[in-house]
């Protein structure tokens, strides 16, 4: 979605169904220091995030576009998209 020069989009809460929600919340914490990889290359991002315990759900980047589907370690799926 586009959105104006200046313009950015915080998150504020996030509902995870969780067995563990002290152990996620933690967790998350870790991911969302550094989510939306800028000026870091994606294959790096989600190799960081697999050394935080992701698991890789399905690998679908090519070269230089695509994503990478990850799921926490209980489960709930995110996505890891290629810089535009």
């Amino acid at each position: 979605m586009w959105q104006p020069p200046g313009v950015v989009s915080r998150t504020a809460n996030f509902c995870i169904d969780a067995h563990d929600p002290r152990a996620q919340v933690a967790w998350w914490a870790q991911v969302l220091d550094d989510f939306a990889p800028d000026g870091v290359d994606t294959d790096d991002e989600v190799e960081r995030l697999l050394g935080l315990g992701a698991r890789m759900v399905d690998d679908l980047r090519t070269e230089d576009t695509g994503w990478a589907v990850l799921a926490d370690p209980e489960g709930n799926e995110f996505c890891v998209f290629a810089p535009r």
